[in-house]
């Protein structure tokens, strides 16, 4: 679970799935969800999604990329749905 977190921690813009990580990682998908709510109090997939925005909060600080831009480069499809985790997250857009 370790080795997962780090790996999420690496890779935030990739397409990571669960379906992924438990064929990479060899683990099933029941442990690989509930040992990680365990272990560090949080889902795989929120997890994940809090990767994504706080490299995207830095990046906006930065003020050198646009949204568009930003939303595409932490792995989501579309800068509306960026905007909208970005909001649900921080209560900003």
């Amino acid at each position: 679970l370790y080795a997962i977190r780090d790996f999420i921690t690496t890779n935030y813009a990739d397409n990571i799935s669960l379906e992924f990580l438990c064929k990479n990682f060899g683990i099933n998908e029941y442990k690989l969800k509930r040992g990680f709510k365990e272990l560090f109090n949080t889902s795989v997939i929120e997890f994940l999604i809090n990767q994504r925005l706080d490299q995207a909060q830095l990046m906006l600080l930065e003020k050198d990329k646009s949204i568009g831009e930003i939303a595409y480069l932490i792995g989501y499809s579309s800068p509306q749905y960026f905007s909208k985790a970005f909001k649900k997250k921080y209560g900003i857009s």
